[in-house]
């Protein structure tokens, strides 16, 4: 199994807004799926920019 993730910086709102898309493949890696699940977002204070 190989997971692979990638990171993307943005504000609150945007993040509130965004929807991973996570593609599943099989052996011969081919799509076996595509979806843009909704995944919970809290706003962290100890993330925000104070300033």
């Amino acid at each position: 199994m190989v997971i692979i993730a990638t990171y993307a910086q943005m504000s609150d709102a945007e993040a509130i807004q965004h929807k991973p898309t996570v593609v599943l493949v099989d052996e011969a890696n081919k799509i076996v799926s595509v979806s843009a699940d909704e995944v919970a977002f809290t706003p962290s204070p100890k993330l925000r920019a104070v300033g």
